[in-house]
């Protein structure tokens, strides 16, 4: 009873913590993404087919325990230019 009371004053924390959590991480993902741009396209966008490409890798290949975002991001980034 004691346990349900405590996770149920705490559930709008947990979903807090979860929404900056995820929210860094997008953040973190899209200067990567903005980094590989610059170093690629100059001042262009990565190709939309190419964005496509790189989408349907992260479906099929997870990033490893313990990769950062950077590695990750970069590794798919060359599996769909290629």
């Amino acid at each position: 009873m004691v346990d349900k009371k405590v996770a149920e004053a705490t559930e709008g924390i947990r979903k807090t913590f979860q929404d900056q959590e995820l929210n860094r991480l997008q953040q973190e993902a899209q200067s990567v993404l903005d980094g590989i741009a610059k170093e690629y396209y100059g001042d262009q966008p990565i190709p939309k087919e190419i964005e496509s490409e790189m989408s349907s890798l992260m479906d099929s290949y997870p990033r490893a325990e313990g990769q950062s975002t950077k590695d990750y991001l970069s590794d798919i980034y060359r599996l769909a230019a290629a």
